[in-house]
């Protein structure tokens, strides 16, 4: 993805800051598969935000989001 090379660790904790204060992320479907593959091997203060909170996802082309 082309924004991983900007985000560093200050991205990092501005990003967990807003999360620590959302009840859910809402992404489109290209967003969550990205995230699907990439943040259940995250760990530290972020990773474990991400993995924790509840996503919705709006699509109109995927069946079922597991």
């Amino acid at each position: 993805m082309w924004a991983n090379e900007y985000f560093d660790r200050e991205a990092e904790d501005f990003a967990l800051e807003l999360l620590s204060g959302a009840d859910a992320m809402l992404m489109g479907r290209r967003t969550y598969e990205f995230f699907a593959q990439a943040f259940p091997h995250q760990t530290g203060d972020y990773g474990e935000r991400v993995n924790g909170i509840r996503k919705y996802v709006f699509r109109n082309s995927v069946e079922r989001a597991d």
